[in-house]
């Protein structure tokens, strides 16, 4: 038989405090798995539910209230924004592997409005892996920034220089050309643009 308990574990930590002879408070620090007053499966059962549930705020604090966690709804849409940076590394550390290991991928993307203004979400993959990302613009440098998994360095070999020749881009070909294979910083800069906005 398989059954599901679901149930509130609450655990109080006492923390001792010494006071120093120049008056300073030093305090035993917690745990290193402790953050704030949820605990991370607390907080696993909410980014799932909200994700993969699709479960909405609303009906998420009445869920969880109704389980015994005493939680406002302030605190539960901080639960599910705040410290996600190891899901955006996890994120890019899964586009950078795929692309890496990847014989071919597909790309496509999708535009909608929010809070009056455009967004678009990109998607990257195979039949090995997908990979998201919701930025503020369709352009090819835009593009190639989600190709680039988080890199700002750009390679500009004899490839690219054959590209560029293609794009109208012989007023940067002269500079580069005479120095081989080079690395150069081009998001968001000028070059950059001319780059992906160049061609004919």
């Amino acid at each position: 038989m398989q059954d599901l308990v679901l149930r509130v574990h609450t655990v109080r930590y006492r923390r001792e405090r010494w006071v120093t002879p120049d008056g300073a408070t030093v305090m035993a620090a917690l745990p290193p798995t402790v953050t704030g007053h949820f605990g991370p499966a607390l907080h696993r059962f909410v980014l799932a539910q909200y994700h993969q549930g699709q479960v909405t705020v609303t009906r998420l604090l009445d869920q969880v209230r109704s389980i015994g966690i005493d939680v406002s709804k302030r605190h539960l849409v901080r639960l599910l924004i705040d410290g996600q940076d190891l899901f955006q590394d996890e994120a890019r550390d899964v586009l950078r592997a795929g692309l890496e290991t990847a014989r071919w991928i597909t790309v496509d993307d999708t535009g909608a409005r929010h809070k009056s203004r455009n967004g678009f979400c990109t998607q990257i993959g195979n039949d090995d892996f997908t990979w998201f990302g919701t930025t503020g613009s369709k352009s090819r440098l835009n593009f190639l920034e989600c190709l680039r998994a988080g890199h700002t360095d750009y390679v500009v070999n004899d490839v690219a220089l054959a590209y560029m020749s293609c794009c109208r881009s012989g007023w940067i070909i002269g500079i580069v050309a005479c120095c081989g294979e080079v690395v150069a910083a081009l998001v968001g800069s000028e070059v950059g643009e001319g780059f992906s906005d160049g061609r004919p």
